[in-house]
C-alpha cells in the first residue's frame, strides 16, 4: 500500500467552501483548485494501493470524504510524515518563495520522495536545487509546453507532465449568434496577469462596438486576502491606478461599459454563457496552463489570448493566440465580429484531453513508478513554441558536448544584467526628478 500525502498551504483561502469542487472552482485560484480536485477524485475513485491524506494548512471547508489533517507549519508536517510513514510527498510549485531551502531542511530527516507540481514556471536557479536534489524523485508540470521551457536542463530527467483535471460542468449555454457583445476576463487583478493589456484596448474595442461590455470576474485578493487595494477596492493601489487609467471618466468614475465583479463561484456561468468571447490572462508571463480558458470554451466563448505555453495546450482554436500584445484589441473585435462559432469541436477537444478518465490513471502510474524508484522515460516531443524548439536542438547537442549548459542560463544571466541596468536607470530618473524640483528650479 502507497501512502501518499499532499501538502495544501490554503491560508489564504481558508474562508472559502470547498466542500465540493466537483461543481467547478469556488474561486480559490487554479493551483489550489487542481489539488483538491485531485484529492477528491481519487477519495470518490480509489485505488486499492493508494492510501491519500491531505496536510491542510487550515481544515476550513474542504472536500467531503477526503481525508484532511490540519498541519499549520513545516514542523508538523515532518513529524506527520514520520507518524504516518508517508512514502510520497506532493506539493505545489506556487510562485518564488514556495519550496523554498526551510521546506527541505524541514523534512530532511523524512525517508519521503517528493513529487514537485508545478503549476507556476521554475526559474533557473531552482531547477539547479531541484536537479540536484535527491528527495525530489518527480516535477510534474502541467503542459507539454511549459515542460519542453526547461527541455535542454539536468532536471528535465526527473520530469513529466500531467495536463490538470477539467471537471467543470457543461452548461446550456445561449447560441453564439443571440449573444450580446460582452467580453469576460476571469483571473487574479495583479500586474503579472495583464488584465491593464485589456483595460487598455478596451477604448478601441469600444469604437468598433459601442454597445459592448466588459465583465471583469476577480480580485487582487484572489490568492492573497491580506493584499491592501487601492482607491477603488479592485487591486493594489499603484496597480490600480494604471489598469483603470484608460476607463475612467472626466469625473474619475469607470466607465459604465466596465463591470468589476469580484470573485465567483458558479454564478459566473450567468456571464459566461452569454458572453462572446472570452480574454484569460492577456499576458502569459505565467500561464502554464489556463483552467479559465477551459471554462470560457466549455460555456461557448469565443477565446482569445497571447501565444504562451499554457494556452498552446489548451485552447482549440491556435489562430486564436496572438504574438503581441498589441494586438489584443483587434483579435477580440474580429470575434466580436463573427457571426459563429464552432463551440461543439472546443468542448470534444477539452473533455477527451482533460477529462478525469484520462488523467488520473496517470497520476496513478506516477505515484507507482515513484514508489518503485523508477527512473523517468521523458520523451522530446515536438513543440510549437520557438524558444522551446532551441531547446530541443540545444539538448541534442548536449549529447555530444555533455559540458553545455541550459539555454536558461543564458536567459537567466542575460535577464538580471537587464533588470540591473533598468533599476539603474530608474534610480538615476528618480535622482535626476529631485535634483530638478528642489535644487534647479
Amino acid at each position: 500500500m502507497m501512502k501518499v500525502a499532499f501538502y495544501l498551504t490554503n491560508r489564504n483561502i481558508a474562508d472559502k467552501d470547498c466542500r465540493n469542487v466537483l461543481d467547478g472552482n469556488p474561486g480559490i485560484g487554479g493551483t489550489y483548485y487542481a489539488m483538491l480536485l485531485l484529492a477528491q477524485l481519487i477519495s470518490l475513485r480509489p485505488e486499492t494501493d493508494v492510501e491519500l491524506v491531505v496536510f491542510a494548512e487550515s481544515l476550513g471547508k474542504l472536500p467531503a470524504g477526503v481525508p484532511c489533517e490540519q498541519t499549520e507549519n513545516l514542523q508538523e508536517l515532518s513529524k506527520k510524515i514520520e507518524t504516518k510513514k508517508i512514502d510520497i510527498l506532493v506539493v505545489n510549485k506556487i510562485g518564488k518563495n514556495t519550496l523554498d531551502k526551510s521546506f527541505f531542511h524541514a523534512i530532511r530527516n523524512n525517508n519521503v520522495k517528493v513529487v514537485i507540481w508545478a503549476h507556476c514556471f521554475i526559474s533557473y536557479p531552482d531547477l539547479v536545487r531541484y536537479a540536484k536534489n535527491k528527495k525530489i524523485f518527480r516535477i510534474v508540470a502541467v503542459g507539454k509546453e511549459q515542460l519542453m521551457t526547461f527541455c535542454d536542463h539536468s532536471a528535465f530527467k526527473k520530469s513529466t507532465y500531467i495536463y490538470n483535471i477539467c471537471n467543470y460542468p457543461i452548461v446550456k449555454s445561449v447560441p453564439f449568434r443571440e449573444r450580446s457583445n460582452n467580453v469576460v476576463y476571469i483571473g487574479s487583478i495583479v500586474s503579472l496577469k495583464g488584465l491593464h493589456l485589456l483595460t487598455k484596448a478596451w477604448p478601441m474595442i469600444l469604437k468598433e462596438f459601442p454597445d459592448a461590455n466588459l465583465f471583469v470576474i476577480g480580485s487582487g485578493k484572489l490568492y492573497n486576502k491580506n493584499a491592501k487595494l487601492g482607491k477603488y477596492g479592485i487591486a493594489e493601489y499603484f496597480y490600480e491606478k494604471k489598469l483603470l487609467k484608460p476607463i475612467l471618466d472626466a469625473k474619475g468614475s469607470i466607465i459604465p461599459s466596465v463591470h468589476f465583479c469580484g470573485i465567483m463561484g458558479r454564478e459566473k456561468y450567468d456571464i459566461l454563457k452569454t458572453a462572446k468571447v472570452g480574454v484569460p490572462n492577456p499576458s502569459g508571463l505565467t500561464e502554464t496552463f489556463g483552467f479559465t480558458a477551459i471554462e470560457m470554451q466549455l460555456a461557448g466563448c469565443s477565446v482569445t489570448t497571447i501565444k504562451c505555453p499554457g494556452y498552446l495546450d489548451t485552447i482549440y482554436d491556435k489562430k486564436a493566440l496572438y504574438s503581441d500584445p498589441s494586438q489584443l484589441a483587434d483579435f477580440v473585435i474580429a470575434r466580436l465580429k463573427q457571426k459563429k462559432y464552432d463551440a461543439d469541436s472546443a468542448i470534444q477537444f477539452v473533455e477527451s484531453e482533460f477529462s478525469a478518465e484520462k488523467i488520473l490513471p496517470q497520476w496513478y502510474a506516477l505515484f507507482r513508478e515513484v514508489y518503485e524508484g523508477k527512473s523517468c522515460e521523458t520523451k522530446i516531443y515536438n513543440t510549437l513554441l520557438e524558444s522551446s524548439i532551441r531547446k530541443i536542438k540545444n539538448r541534442k547537442l548536449q549529447l555530444f558536448c555533455s559540458f553545455l549548459p541550459s539555454l536558461m542560463f543564458y536567459e537567466w544571466i542575460f535577464g538580471n544584467i537587464f533588470y540591473f541596468f533598468s533599476r539603474m536607470v530608474h534610480i538615476y530618473d528618480t535622482i535626476h526628478k529631485i535634483i530638478r524640483r528642489y535644487i534647479w528650479t
